[in-house]
């Protein structure tokens, strides 16, 4: 048995070395074929491989400054009708609504030694804004300068002539468009009508005044420019009436003046914040009486043209003048050389008053 096994082994091998002889080349072939099999896994699959090149992908935009004040906003809110509303800030009805979210508020003069504000929102927030008060003809045109909503319950007679001549100012009068705002039993009339942005961006809605042709940018820096004097406190006389003088405090936590108005720290109604604003100007300007049908002391204030000013931010006073050309052109502010004074990001505040003798330091340090 044994050697029948051998017998057959040994006729094997002849048969296949007679195989490797007569194809020896397909034999070496596939020697190579294995060969390299094994070099391409041993020395290009087993090798580290470099990791693969990733590319880098820069974060999505999603804030610019805004043309009013310099402040982050959003791609949308930057390119959102301002609203701009005649706000009442007899004593009667303080605290107003809404100034903790402006972008832009203006005191003016009105009458019997009384300032009445213009404050303006370019915000997707639903802000509570009031109490709604009349138009004056002095304020048209910086409303008409931001190309802004104007949010107003009737005003002075001139003041609706030139509304109803001037097709480019976007009226929101109350008296033709009552069902956008609501009177508040909680506070007597006529200090209790108020609105908000959403009601009033349904009425530009209503109107197709959605489109907003920009502003000249407001020139903002975070970082205060150099020649300041320093003034922590500064108190604003805008008449004899001690209920409407201001004093703004510096604030180097917040980095804020703070509002103090007849001796009373000055809050949102809403949202019960510090009005805070980021910079204070002061506009010396004309204030001249302009008697009318019953309000003998009306006055009128210029609003273009050009002026001495004083600037407010960072705990620092500046010596500044300001411009505005036409009702269209922006308010700029410069410095003695001609250069554009940069405001501090955020709430701007701004007066108009005939004198920058009305403006002093309480305690300049």
């Amino acid at each position: 048995m044994l050697n029948q096994v051998r017998t057959k082994v040994l006729r094997s091998w002849v048969i296949l070395r007679g195989l490797l002889r007569r194809h020896s080349w397909l034999v070496t072939l596939w020697l190579l074929v294995i060969t390299n099999a094994l070099l391409v896994y041993f020395f290009i699959l087993q090798s580290p491989q470099p990791a693969p090149v990733v590319p880098v992908v820069a974060p999505a935009v999603t804030t610019t400054p805004s043309l009013l004040n310099g402040s982050p906003v959003s791609l949308t809110v930057a390119t959102k009708l301002p609203i701009a509303a005649m706000i009442d800030n007899s004593v009667a009805a303080r605290p107003a609504a809404g100034l903790s979210k402006a972008a832009v508020v203006f005191e003016f003069p009105v009458e019997g030694g009384l300032t009445r504000l213009l404050a303006l929102w370019q915000t997707d927030e639903n802000v509570v804004i009031g109490p709604v008060r009349s138009a004056r003809e002095y304020v048209l045109p910086i409303v008409q300068g931001f190309h802004a909503l104007y949010v107003h319950s009737g005003g002075s007679p001139l003041a609706l002539q030139r509304l109803k001549q001037n097709t480019g100012l976007l009226d929101a009068d109350e008296f033709r468009n009552g069902k956008y705002y609501a009177r508040q039993s909680s506070s007597p009339a006529p200090h209790n009508l108020f609105s908000s942005i959403f009601q009033l961006d349904l009425l530009a809605a209503s109107n197709d005044w959605l489109v907003w042709p920009g502003v000249t940018a407001m020139a903002a820096h975070d970082n205060a420019p150099g020649g300041g004097v320093a003034a922590s406190q500064v108190r604003v006389s805008p008449s004899s009436l001690l209920t409407y003088q201001t004093v703004w405090k510096w604030n180097e936590g917040n980095q804020g003046y703070e509002r103090f108005i007849g001796g009373v720290e000055a809050i949102d109604r809403t949202t019960h914040e510090t009005i805070r604003a980021a910079t204070v100007l002061l506009l010396e300007t004309d204030v001249l009486p302009a008697p009318r049908p019953g309000v003998p002391d009306a006055v009128t204030v210029r609003v273009t043209g050009s002026g001495k000013a004083l600037l407010l931010r960072n705990g620092q006073q500046y010596s500044i003048s300001w411009s505005k050309v036409n009702a269209d052109g922006p308010l700029q502010y410069f410095d003695k050389d001609g250069n554009a004074v940069p405001i501090a990001p955020g709430l701007l505040w701004v007066h108009f008053v005939p004198s920058l003798r009305s403006a002093e330091a309480v305690n300049p340090k």
